[in-house]
């Protein structure tokens, strides 16, 4: 008995007959021993659990639930204190729990798990509150604030708001990165030579996956290398592409995309401009215009959902909510416009950087008032 190697079945007998056919008889209860096939993993990140809609709505059917379980993310390990003086001895249920939940002792106020945090003087409810986060951390390219106000049941102002809050929990003291890293830098803004466009930096280790991006004045030297400073270690191995404001880097590798070089044995910066491909699919798909003012935001939101998508739903939602205590984000300050406090950006503008201080609800509308103007004194 042998076996016949290309099909891998136990041959019994074979035989010619008597007018020259070959006859094989093959014995069909003999199974070939087969390798134990190796499952590929699914789409996307499937090795983490998610969360159903039906599944996030038994997690939080009502606002008690949720509030429940924002005190618990907020006060799990030190216990209920009071966010205004620290007390923590003296705390007790208010009847009713009115006008708040909890009363300090030492300081004589009330207090909810909303005071000292992101969701302060909020009137959404907790539960609203609670399906908000998810929202922002299960749409990769982000959630509009028209979708999320259809969603909620609130008005646009409100949810684009709450938006706002939630980026502003992701936290802003990052360690530095190990690498081998890669940097690259890309221009947000409007299409065509004579839009306005702003710089955002990014830098992405390898190792770990986790970036960091942030907005750029322009991308001199300086400018690079303070980001590169504030975000990489300085032993740190570094491959960026040809741009001049990157040269005199220690331990630096280059690819030349300026002549069609993509990847040069390992230099190449593939992992960073995969972070710029989902960032630019949530500003022409999801948002369509950012405004000046909030791209910091907006980078932090791309940035930490990136940073967190390894981890299971619940997590992300969890860690998030630990950047709620301690940070405030009035709206009054959200939409005021702050000229001091924002730095005057280097604009590429027709293949030629302008300084340009953004008036930010009109910066489109008056910057093409002024190309139209200069257009017609070069035209007399």
């Amino acid at each position: 008995m042998n076996v016949n190697p290309s099909k891998k079945e136990t041959v019994l007998d074979s035989y010619t007959t008597p007018t020259g056919a070959k006859v094989t008889v093959l014995d069909k209860t003999v199974k070939p021993n087969k390798a134990k096939a190796v499952r590929k993993p699914g789409p996307g990140k499937a090795t983490r659990k998610g969360i159903t809609l039906p599944e996030l709505f038994a997690r939080f059917p009502d606002d008690r639930t949720a509030e429940k379980w924002f005190e618990e993310i907020r006060w799990k390990e030190t216990g209920i204190y009071c966010p205004r003086c620290g007390g923590l001895d003296k705390i007790t249920v208010a009847k009713n729990r009115k006008p708040l939940p909890y009363r300090c002792g030492d300081c004589r106020r009330h207090f909810s798990v909303r005071v000292g945090g992101i969701m302060e003087r909020s009137h959404v409810g907790y539960q609203k509150w609670a399906i908000a986060v998810y929202q922002h951390l299960t749409n990769l390219k982000g959630i509009s604030s028209m979708k999320l106000h259809r969603d909620l049941g609130v008005t646009q102002k409100t949810a684009w708001f709450m938006l706002h809050r939630i980026r502003e929990a992701y936290p802003r003291e990052l360690p530095l990165l190990a690498g081998p890293v890669e940097i690259d830098e890309t221009y947000v803004g409007g299409k065509g030579r004579d839009r306005p466009k702003v710089v955002l930096g990014g830098v992405k280790d390898r190792t770990t996956g986790k970036v960091r991006l942030q907005v750029l004045s322009n991308t001199t030297r300086k400018s690079l290398f303070d980001m590169i400073d504030k975000y990489v270690k300085p032993e740190a191995m570094k491959f960026t592409d040809g741009h001049t404001g990157y040269k005199g880097l220690s331990n630096h590798k280059v690819v030349q995309h300026g002549i069609g070089e993509w990847v040069n044995k390992n230099a190449h910066t593939n992992g960073i401009e995969s972070v710029w491909s989902m960032f630019k699919r949530g500003y022409h798909g999801t948002y369509h215009r950012m405004s000046i003012q909030h791209l910091h935001r907006y980078a932090q939101e791309f940035s930490g959902r990136h940073n967190e998508r390894d981890e299971d739903t619940i997590v992300q939602m969890e860690k998030l909510v630990q950047g709620f205590a301690g940070k405030r984000l009035t709206y009054k300050e959200l939409t005021a416009l702050k000229a001091d406090a924002i730095p005057v950006v280097t604009l590429s503008v027709g293949g030629k950087d302008e300084d340009w201080m953004p008036d930010f609800d009109k910066a489109l509308e008056e910057w093409e008032a002024f190309l139209k103007a200069r257009a017609e004194n070069e035209g007399k």
